[in-house]
């Protein structure tokens, strides 16, 4: 289908993670899942695109 974006990917809804997400899914990881209703300041999901956010915030 010309034009559609293959392999679109969207934020994870765990507010404090910074990963994406593969089409049809909401959250990164179970971690994220099991967090949602939970306040955090940075996230435990421990996945890449999260720890290089804690180590430049100095985490």
């Amino acid at each position: 289908m010309a034009g559609a974006p293959k392999d679109e990917k969207k934020p994870c809804a765990h507010p404090s993670c910074n990963c994406t997400v593969e089409k049809g899914k909401k959250y990164c990881s179970d971690y994220c899942h099991d967090a949602r209703d939970t306040m955090e300041l940075s996230c435990n999901c421990r996945h890449p695109e999260c720890m290089a956010k804690g180590v430049a915030a100095g985490a």
